[in-house]
C-alpha cells in the first residue's frame, strides 16, 4: 500500500513543476528572440545607417523626382518614386538638392518642392505626393513571383500583370509600356544581372516594387502617371 504524501513532499513536487515550467518558458522565449534577431538582421540595415550615407549629386537644379533618384543611386540605397504629372507644357518645379547625407538631401528636396514627402518603408526610401500614394500603387496582389528575372525585368513583368491591368482600367488608366522612362544619373557600366527570387503574398503594388528594390540591394523604381486632357496613362521603370 502506497503511503499518503506528506505536505512537505507535495510542496516540493509543486516547486519542481514550477521550476521546470519556468525553464521551458525561458527557453522558448530565448529561441523566439534569437529567431527575431536573425530575421531582422537579414532584412534591412538600420534606418539611421541608411540615412547617414553620403548622397552628394552636385548643386545643379533638377525636378524633385529626378533629384531623388540621383540621391538614392549615389548613396546605394534602394527605393522608389511615385509622381503624377500634367501636360508637357506644365514644367516641373526645380529643386536644388544639397547636404552631406542622404537624409539632408531628401529634406532639401521636399523643402524645395513641398508637393512631395519622403518616407522610409522597411529599408526602402520612397518619394511620393504629399496628398497620398497614387491609387494604382495601392491595389492588392494575391501573389507575386519574380521567378528568375533581374530587377529591371521584374518591374516590367510586375507592371504588366493582368491584375494590374484590370486595376488600371478601373481607374481609367492605360499602360504606356514604352515610357517615358527616366534615365539614371549614375555613371559607369551596368552591374551584372542577378535573379531576385522574390515570392510575395497579399501585398500592394507599392510593397512589391519596394521588395524588388530591396532584393536588388540598390536601384530606384519610378511610377509615372500622366494626366493631360484625354490622356490618362502610367509607366513603371527601374534604374540601377
Amino acid at each position: 500500500m502506497r503511503k499518503p504524501q506528506t505536505r512537505k513532499h507535495t510542496i516540493t513536487k509543486v516547486r519542481q513543476h514550477a521550476n521546470l515550467l519556468a525553464f521551458l518558458t525561458s527557453g522558448l522565449l530565448a529561441v523566439a528572440l534569437l529567431s527575431s534577431l536573425r530575421v531582422s538582421g537579414q532584412a534591412v540595415p538600420a534606418s539611421q545607417d541608411i540615412l547617414n550615407r553620403p548622397a552628394g549629386i552636385g548643386d545643379r537644379p533638377h525636378p524633385a523626382f529626378l533629384a531623388f533618384q540621383g540621391a538614392l543611386q549615389a548613396s546605394g540605397v534602394p527605393g522608389g518614386v511615385a509622381f503624377v504629372e500634367g501636360c508637357s507644357d506644365q514644367p516641373e518645379p526645380l529643386v536644388h538638392p544639397h547636404g552631406p547625407t542622404l537624409e539632408k538631401v531628401l529634406d532639401s528636396i521636399v523643402s524645395g518642392d513641398p508637393r512631395y514627402v519622403w518616407r522610409m518603408r522597411k529599408g526602402a526610401v520612397n518619394l511620393e505626393p504629399l496628398n497620398g500614394v497614387p491609387a494604382l500603387l495601392r491595389m492588392h496582389l494575391k501573389t507575386y513571383d519574380s521567378q528568375d528575372t533581374d530587377a529591371i525585368s521584374a518591374v516590367t513583368f510586375l507592371s504588366s500583370l493582368p491584375e494590374v491591368a484590370r486595376a488600371a482600367a478601373k481607374l481609367g488608366l492605360t499602360h504606356n509600356v514604352l515610357g517615358p522612362g527616366l534615365g539614371g544619373m549614375a555613371q559607369g557600366p551596368p552591374p551584372p544581372k542577378e535573379p531576385l527570387g522574390i515570392r510575395l503574398h497579399d501585398v500592394t503594388l507599392l510593397d512589391a516594387l519596394n521588395a524588388i528594390a530591396r532584393a536588388n540591394k540598390h536601384g530606384v523604381w519610378t511610377y509615372r502617371e500622366t494626366q493631360c486632357g484625354s490622356i490618362h496613362q502610367f509607366n513603371v521603370s527601374f534604374a540601377q
